[in-house]
């Protein structure tokens, strides 16, 4: 890597390939893989992953989650794989994207929440002469988060029937899936497969279902239907796969600085609490506006030269100083990790912080001036 670089985000292709290898080896025989690539890839940078996925066939499906990551998508990368929206939108506002061409309705397809997003999306596609693909949104409960079973189950004929319509999916989001100790979760999962048993079999064979998240993945195998959603665990964050997964993205910088500075000195917005002396302080370009979760942590810690090393007061937006007092070997020019190796990993972050399971992929989110470079 190039040190005139003031720090950067790897995004190792090698543990995206082995990543998927477990899923697909955990999976039943033929389950297809759906890649989400909302968040910009939870920071990895979504255009470039969606590309390097498809070039290399490695995912059946892609999924983001608004309407602009959707443009963007199409726009910017040359793949013509299945493109699902999972956030809801409007007819309206689907309309210009689709006249202007900046959405293919051949590769797109649309989540439908409810039955008057259906209807909308109906009267669209008869307006301009087109069928629009979508799968349908599934929730145990009456939330507005999808069609509650009932409402599934009165509207089935309406929905398979619609003229403008290709319903070609049904999915549920599990939310209970990452409290590992949840009785929740198997209930709700033996629900949704309830309700996939009523569907009418000429309209089964249409539809690719879908429940699976990264954690159910691992924790259910046997409910991986016709296809599974990624992200989490395709990324690298820990998603109870008991150790299988490798991290993806390795966050970096390069030390500019050294000094020996005063313990009376402030380094950050505010000065902390001071002993007599110095300290030897290291400096590199990168802050909580480039890593806003990861460094605006309690206990932020590095790596250099695989050995750990702690802030020696709160990160900068733009910049961070570590103590590195009585490290004589340490240079300017050498390379800090600050997310990505054994001690600054995900869990192990997570662990330090008492960051909860569920956020861990919090950690990856970057701004958009970090930039994300391929490695093998």
């Amino acid at each position: 890597m190039n040190i005139r670089k003031s720090s950067w985000a790897e995004v190792s292709t090698g543990a995206l390939k082995h990543n998927i290898a477990v899923m697909r080896s955990t999976l039943k025989p033929g389950t297809k893989i759906c890649v989400i690539l909302k968040g910009d890839a939870y920071g990895l940078g979504m255009t470039r992953v969606k590309q390097y996925m498809a070039e290399n066939r490695l995912a059946d499906m892609f999924a983001c989650g608004t309407i602009s990551e959707m443009i963007t998508l199409f726009a910017e990368t040359t793949d013509v794989s299945d493109l699902l929206l999972l956030g809801h939108c409007m007819a309206e506002e689907l309309r210009a994207p689709l006249v202007d061409g900046r959405i293919s309705y051949k590769s797109a397809v649309f989540s439908i929440w409810n039955m008057d997003q259906f209807r909308s999306f109906s009267k669209l596609a008869e307006e301009y002469g087109i069928k629009l693909r979508v799968h349908i949104r599934i929730d145990e409960w009456d939330s507005g988060m999808g069609l509650c079973h009932a409402d599934y189950l009165k509207y089935e004929n309406e929905i398979f029937n619609d003229p403008n319509i290709d319903v070609c999916g049904l999915y549920g989001h599990i939310y209970s899936s990452y409290d590992e100790g949840s009785a929740e979760t198997k209930r709700e999962l033996e629900a949704f497969d309830s309700l996939v048993k009523k569907i009418n079999p000429a309209y089964r064979k249409r539809l690719t279902i879908h429940v699976q998240n990264s954690s159910l993945i691992f924790r259910y195998p046997e409910y991986s239907y016709d296809m599974a959603r990624t992200g989490s665990a395709l990324y690298g964050m820990p998603s109870m796969d008991n150790g299988k997964i490798m991290s993806v993205m390795k966050i970096c910088g390069t030390i500019f600085s050294i000094r020996d500075v005063d313990n009376e000195v402030p380094l950050s917005y505010e000065a902390q609490n001071v002993t007599d002396g110095t300290r030897k302080i290291a400096r590199v370009m990168i802050g909580y506006a480039d890593c806003p979760l990861l460094l605006s942590q309690p206990d932020v810690q590095v790596l250099i030269k695989d050995r750990m090393f702690t802030l020696a007061e709160e990160a900068c937006m733009d910049n961070l100083c570590i103590d590195i007092t009585g490290n004589d070997d340490i240079s300017v020019g050498d390379k800090v990790v600050i997310l990505g190796k054994s001690g600054v990993n995900a869990e192990d972050i997570a662990l330090r912080n008492s960051i909860d399971h569920v956020h861990c992929d919090w950690m990856l989110i970057t701004a958009g001036r970090l930039e994300k470079v391929l490695v093998e």
